[in-house]
């Protein structure tokens, strides 16, 4: 089992292990996409959208069926008309995640220029559409060095 320093590390870990797991079918959004930008913001959860997925119920089974199998993780999931709430209990840190979906997403794709580190690709909602639109995202790159 991992051992976390913060909450944020937890929350890097959960991107991360949500980018291997379901690729392209989670799309991040909201303050941790901020963090992957290097906004100040502090954020306390991570969010998400399904695509494409009809329902909150098909991605709540996805969704805790992959959390089980991470030894050593606890998770408490509950669902309203708002969203899926996952609370994560990990390497002494507790995290929440918080999931929508939606039958599709358009793409839009941006590339780091002039770098030499490994990266990982994640979707995440554009900042300029999020407040409007919950049908638009970028590629955001972070390094995995």
């Amino acid at each position: 089992m991992e051992k976390f320093e913060s909450t944020e590390a937890l929350l890097s870990w959960i991107v991360d292990f949500f980018a291997q797991k379901f690729g392209n079918s989670a799309i991040l959004k909201g303050g941790m996409s901020l963090r992957l930008m290097h906004s100040p913001r502090y954020t306390n959860d991570v969010d998400y959208i399904f695509v494409p997925f009809d329902s909150k119920k098909d991605a709540k089974s996805l969704v805790e069926g992959a959390l089980s199998r991470v030894e050593g993780l606890r998770f408490e999931s509950t669902m309203n008309s708002k969203a899926l709430r996952i609370l994560v209990e990990y390497g002494g840190q507790q995290a929440q995640i918080e999931i929508n979906t939606e039958k599709e997403c358009r793409s839009h794709t941006k590339l780091p220029h002039g770098t030499s580190a490994n990266w990982r690709a994640i979707y995440t909602m554009s900042i300029s559409t999020s407040r409007y639109s919950r049908l638009c995202h970028e590629w955001t790159f972070y390094s995995c060095a």
